[in-house]
């Protein structure tokens, strides 16, 4: 009796440790970043996480194709859509939808003037591609015209998703370690946007933006702790994947809701 009582003991404990080595090696260890410019004051301001949303992170000027974020270049391909509507006024933004696969979500643009907008919207080709990159974020290209707008609002289905879906599809992604490294890659893709929209709303420049930030750096990190304490306790590397699945939607929320600033209809 004694022994097989001291054989689960020692099982719990080797699951206990495995669960918490996964973890570790998962959202403790290094983080991915673009290179920055060690003459930028904001980063090293505001940086006071080791996490890739530092804010004001600068990619160098000499960054190409080749350093793009690895996760979303590897599981991110275009998606093909229409162009359906364009709504006014525009303020600062116009408001678009985009059907995409018969999923219809609306956002709002920038880099194109709603003169233009309104002329795409008369084409009689209306498709169009939704795209991402590291240095643009999300934009549209009509094909038919050659012509390419930004999305800078909230999109229900971000390509951060499609790439997540994607990585979670392959033999790799369906096993417990790799839904969370696919969790790990979706957590720097949206740091990345978070870096976007704090730049686009004007960054350290704007005062009450970067004290804002900052305070909720440490809401942020706070709220990591919390998530790495609560499943501690729990038995089984399945956990590390309710802690990945908890900080990518804290980071989402956060760019969602500077984001919302962009509105324009």
């Amino acid at each position: 009796m004694f022994s097989k009582l001291l054989k689960l003991v020692s099982f719990s404990l080797i699951g206990a440790f495995l669960a918490y080595v996964l973890y570790a090696s998962l959202f403790m260890g290094s983080v991915k970043v673009p290179r920055v410019d060690t003459q930028n004051e904001s980063r090293a301001e505001i940086a006071a996480s080791p996490v890739a949303s530092a804010i004001e992170a600068q990619v160098t000027t000499d960054q190409n194709e080749s350093d793009e974020e690895p996760f979303m270049k590897e599981f991110y391909a275009s998606k093909h859509g229409k162009l359906t509507n364009v709504m006014a006024p525009c303020d600062p933004g116009c408001y678009v939808e985009i059907d995409i696969a018969g999923h219809v979500f609306s956002t709002t643009t920038s880099g194109i003037g709603w003169e233009r907008l309104y002329d795409l919207e008369d084409e009689k080709d209306k498709s169009v591609t939704l795209n991402y990159s590291q240095e643009t974020g999300v934009y549209i290209i009509h094909p038919s015209t050659n012509t390419m707008f930004n999305l800078n609002g909230k999109i229900e289905k971000h390509p951060i998703d499609y790439a997540l879906r994607n990585c979670n599809s392959t033999p790799g992604g369906q096993t417990t370690m790799g839904m969370v490294s696919c969790l790990k890659g979706a957590e720097e893709a949206w740091d990345l946007e978070l870096n976007r929209i704090y730049k686009q709303l004007g960054g350290s420049s704007n005062k009450s933006l970067k004290s804002a930030q900052k305070a909720w750096i440490s809401f942020r990190d706070a709220e990591f702790n919390w998530f790495s304490s609560y499943f501690a306790s729990k038995q089984g590397s399945k956990w590390s994947y309710g802690v990945g699945e908890r900080r990518v939607l804290l980071i989402r929320q956060q760019v969602e809701h500077l984001q919302s600033f962009h509105k324009g209809y």
